[in-house]
């Protein structure tokens, strides 16, 4: 039997898990309890009775949560987050909505995200209060909620969480990178090891500052600027991956206004190595420069990159590396994917 949240929707992925998150709250006995005795232990509120959940429950086009949390004594107001950031003063204006004392409001991310000062210190907005905790709830608390319960939808809903990279990943010895700050400066400083060695003359290496994305800038031509780092989820257009990945996606110049690539189409892996290779079909333009577009995507699990040894967490780092920037120059033979008529190219 197929798994429901797989399916694929006209939705966006944030509001596919906030409607899915929704259905298995009201269809799972005892999961809302749950959840709401979770995020009172951790905010340190008093225990409260669950009662429902909504989605988009109020508020305006610019001011609209994504989710309330209907509990006896007080209602939580949720937004939640995949991967993108926070929109501007977006928490700020959310808290202008908090009318009544009883209403909360709470973050709900799967990864690091920076709350400033004035909404950590505002009323009604709840967050974990250990030592080291982000200022917000994430989805890899809801899915250890979610795997305790043994219905068939929960048990489906944590796989769907699994499938979003939104399961804890442990880089072993050091952590979440996307959570935790001690695994996430490790993982640069893998990124500073490399830089000697695939930096090319003429190329700029670095790590973006407040991202765990790093820099290879004008390589070569036609490439001007390769992106590597670690994403939570290729998911939403290649099934056949789960998990966070280590990924690569090239930047390449050529003509302004070009209707199609300067790069080749392909899809599968390379032979002998372990990147799978993705052609973009989002063909989107650089935000500084008319003429470079987004053209491919490679990625692999992560935990084929991270493990506990680091100095081969730096080898095969470096190799992920060497095999993207060998096959951008034309080297390496493409094995075609063997489910590629599940994936869909990049939108």
């Amino acid at each position: 039997m197929a798994n429901i949240f797989l399916t694929r929707a006209d939705l966006s992925a944030e509001d596919r898990l906030t409607a899915g998150w929704e259905y298995v709250l009201d269809a799972v006995p005892g999961l809302g309890q749950a959840f709401v005795d979770h995020v009172c232990s951790r905010a340190k509120l008093p225990p409260s009775q669950f009662s429902g959940a909504i989605k988009h429950p109020r508020g305006t086009a610019e001011n609209r949560p994504d989710f309330l949390v209907k509990c006896k004594h007080y209602d939580i107001l949720c937004e939640h987050k995949l991967s993108a950031k926070l929109g501007n003063q977006q928490l700020e204006r959310y808290l202008t909505l908090l009318s009544e004392p009883r209403w909360k409001l709470a973050l709900v991310a799967g990864q690091r995200i920076e709350v400033s000062a004035a909404v950590r210190a505002a009323h009604g907005y709840i967050f974990p209060t250990e030592v080291g905790a982000p200022s917000h709830f994430l989805w890899q608390d809801v899915h250890r909620v979610v795997r305790r319960f043994r219905p068939r939808i929960a048990r489906d809903f944590a796989e769907y969480l699994e499938h979003l990279g939104l399961a804890t990943f442990s880089w072993p010895g050091m952590g979440n990178p996307f959570t935790d700050p001690a695994a996430a400066e490790a993982l640069k400083s893998l990124f500073d090891a490399i830089t000697p060695s695939v930096r090319r003359p003429g190329a700029q290496c670095r790590t973006r500052s407040g991202s765990l994305i790093y820099e290879i800038r004008r390589p070569f031509q036609p490439i001007h600027l390769l992106n590597v780092g670690p994403l939570q989820t290729v998911a939403d257009f290649d099934p056949t991956i789960w998990g966070p990945v280590m990924a690569a996606w090239a930047w390449v110049r050529g003509p302004a206004g070009r209707s199609k690539p300067v790069l080749p189409t392909v899809y599968g892996h390379l032979e002998g190595s372990t990147p799978c290779i993705l052609t973009s079909t989002e063909f989107g333009q650089y935000p500084y420069d008319a003429e470079v577009f987004i053209e491919r995507y490679y990625y692999v699990p992560l935990r084929e990159i991270l493990v506990r040894s680091r100095s081969l967490s730096l080898q095969r780092l470096e190799a992920f590396c060497q095999a993207v920037l060998n096959h951008l120059r034309g080297v390496g033979r493409v094995i075609a994917h063997d489910d590629a008529s599940q994936v869909s190219p990049r939108k």
